[in-house]
């Protein structure tokens, strides 16, 4: 697939004044990871990819290594996972697959109602839903909102739904920890939702 530049060149190339060579870039930018991920879900907005693929470009590469632990890696076995490169495309599909599910790919959501009666520390948030008392999984998960100054539910709860890119970063370590909190990875839908050609995608947009 051409990345972004390409396609400007070749819109340039075809006749088109500079701005809308860049619009028709942008629109071309994305293919297989707009596909709809089922479950009455249809595509996600443009906005929500640019989020987490921003996200994958600045995070630190340690997040991505490998683990001895059955995490969102084991999950998405079907998907390769063995480069940097590969492992950071299976984490943006990943993302892809459960905002969508979770929020439909609302970086505001609040609490899932559903969930009936919940303490302050429970209570989900932002597109992924996770909630404060996730971080009881691991020590690293405390360390890292510590490190963020994230010392209370409420602040926690805030800080997910107006920064998207924390709520990308936070979930995705989450989510080498454990992969049991998620109602869809454990119902099956993201591994059915799960994209190899998304994945391509990624890997040639990253």
């Amino acid at each position: 697939m051409k990345d972004p530049f390409t396609l400007f060149a070749d819109n340039l190339a075809a006749g088109y004044n500079i701005q809308q060579a860049a619009q028709l870039a942008i629109m071309n930018k994305y293919k297989a990871t707009l596909e709809p991920i089922g479950h009455g879900h249809e595509s996600p907005p443009v906005a929500f990819l640019d989020t987490i693929l921003k996200w994958a470009q600045s995070e630190s590469d340690t997040v991505f290594e490998r683990n001895t632990g059955f995490d969102i890696y084991s999950v998405l076995e079907k998907l390769p996972h063995t480069s940097l490169l590969e492992r950071k495309a299976v984490a943006l599909e990943a993302l892809r697959c459960i905002g969508g599910f979770e929020s439909n790919w609302n970086w505001k959501e609040g609490r899932d109602v559903s969930a009936g009666p919940e303490t302050e520390e429970q209570m989900e948030a932002g597109a992924f839903q996770v909630s404060f008392d996730s971080s009881r999984l691991g020590p690293d998960l405390q360390r890292y909102l510590i490190e963020n100054g994230i010392f209370h539910a409420g602040d926690f709860r805030t800080r997910i739904q107006v920064d998207p890119v924390f709520d990308c970063a936070y979930t995705f370590r989450l989510l080498r920890v454990s992969t049991r909190w998620d109602g869809p990875i454990n119902r099956g839908w993201v591994t059915a939702a799960a994209s190899l050609d998304a994945h391509k995608e990624w890997m040639a947009l990253l």
